[in-house]
């Protein structure tokens, strides 16, 4: 079953104070396991450490917001019996850009890679997650990061359609009040003045494409007969479901 850990800031008093529960994907209830003090010029990173301990890393899997990418953490999951799911973002610029330009190199041999594509269609958009998995780069990361087992790159494509209304000016001829003639009347001459024009504007409703992308890059010690590119898929797409439907301040997840 997977478990999540989740960090709450609680400001009611004057220590902020970090406190760890575990919660399973189904929603269920809520257990405090512990509550950690947090100090002033400290955050979360330093919180999350004290789960650390073969009680809440061995036969799990972490994984967790790329703030959490530390190479203790990772060590420590290791040499524990866990496994651990992270990301590489602005924290770790180099990296981030290592894994950047090796999946996006053109000439590079994809046999050996795995593939792992789904679409999704729901809430008024299209979703499709392409996840490719490598283990070349083990040996460029494993001197700094303890158990690499692969990297992967997952892609998110939403396509989605938005209302828009064009408002178009359309012009009317209207007859000056001089030139209408009375039934009966002699008609004097009149000078002939150019029709007015009233404009009145007309709407129409449009639906238009948009088209957003968004590309992670990551890696874990799960190896790729534990955890193919389609169980990739899924752990990140449960953790992202933890967050964007709780949406805390302070989180990490375990599975």
């Amino acid at each position: 079953m997977a478990k999540r850990c989740e960090g709450r800031w609680d400001t009611s008093r004057r220590a902020n104070r970090v406190c760890m529960c575990f919660r399973s994907m189904r929603c269920e209830p809520v257990w405090c396991w512990l509550s950690v003090s947090v100090a002033e010029k400290e955050n979360e990173i330093t919180a999350v450490k004290e789960l650390l301990t073969p009680v809440y890393v061995k036969d799990r899997v972490w994984t967790a917001d790329a703030m959490h990418t530390q190479k203790t953490a990772c060590q420590c999951i290791d040499q524990f019996g866990g496994k651990y799911l992270f990301f590489f973002k602005d924290n770790h610029p180099t990296a981030h850009e290592d894994l950047a330009l090796f999946f996006q190199d053109p000439d590079a041999d994809q046999s050996t890679w795995g593939f792992f594509s789904q679409t999704d269609k729901g809430h008024g958009r299209l979703t499709t997650r392409t996840v490719r998995t490598t283990t070349e780069m083990n040996d460029w990361f494993a001197s700094e990061w303890t158990g690499i087992a692969q990297s992967f790159q997952v892609i998110r494509t939403v396509k989605r359609k938005r209302r828009k209304v064009i408002e178009q000016a359309e012009a009317q001829e209207q007859t000056p009040a001089g030139e209408q003639a009375t039934p009966g009347s002699q008609q004097a001459p009149v000078k002939h003045t150019p029709k007015a024009k009233a404009s009145r504007k007309a709407r129409q409703v449009i639906f238009v494409e948009e088209t957003s992308q968004q590309i992670v890059y990551g890696f874990s010690n799960l190896t790729p007969s534990q955890a193919g590119p389609q169980a990739i898929a899924t752990f990140l797409r449960k953790h992202w479901a933890i967050e964007n439907r709780l949406r805390l301040s302070a989180r990490c997840h375990l599975a």
